[in-house]
């Protein structure tokens, strides 16, 4: 037969002896995977820890990521206005109107500017309308009315 041969177990001591080892192995098992089982509940919050801070960080990120584009829009708004600013000056400059009337001028494109410049020209720089003959009777001037007579007779017999 073999070594191991079956032995009957009599009394509670021999019972114990004989399951001992098992129970000293199971024990050490369990022992071990809860150790483990710790080990991976704090590796567990060492992450949650880190991507908490990694969230803030991001969160923060995107903050100033928004303002930084707020920023940059509002920048670009001012070069625009004042390029656009700067165009209506030049138009007006040269189309001889006042600087004081490059605000006023309308108009997206350089084009527009200068058509609208234009037009504005026309009515501050024309040409002055001589005065009509004077069609009162020299009765109604007063006292040059006799003068008036006179300079009128010789322009008439001068002819």
């Amino acid at each position: 037969m073999s070594d191991k041969e079956f032995k009957v177990i009599e009394t509670q001591e021999a019972f114990d002896q004989a399951i001992a080892g098992r129970l000293k192995r199971e024990q050490e098992k369990w022992e071990e995977r809860v150790k483990q089982l710790e080990q991976e509940r704090e590796e567990k919050e060492a992450l949650e820890k880190q991507v908490n801070q990694l969230q803030e960080e991001l969160s923060a990120a995107e903050t100033s990521t928004t303002e930084a584009q707020k920023k940059n829009e509002s920048l670009s708004s001012q070069i625009s206005d004042y390029e656009r600013q700067q165009l209506r000056t030049k138009v007006a400059l040269e189309h001889n109107l006042p600087y004081s009337f490059a605000s006023r001028l309308m108009g997206d494109s350089e084009e527009e500017l200068k058509q609208d410049a234009e037009a504005m020209a026309e009515y501050i720089h024309q040409k002055p309308v001589a005065p009509l003959k004077d069609t009162e009777s020299p009765e109604a001037n007063g006292e040059n009315a006799v003068y008036q007579n006179m300079l009128n007779q010789l322009n008439n017999e001068g002819e």
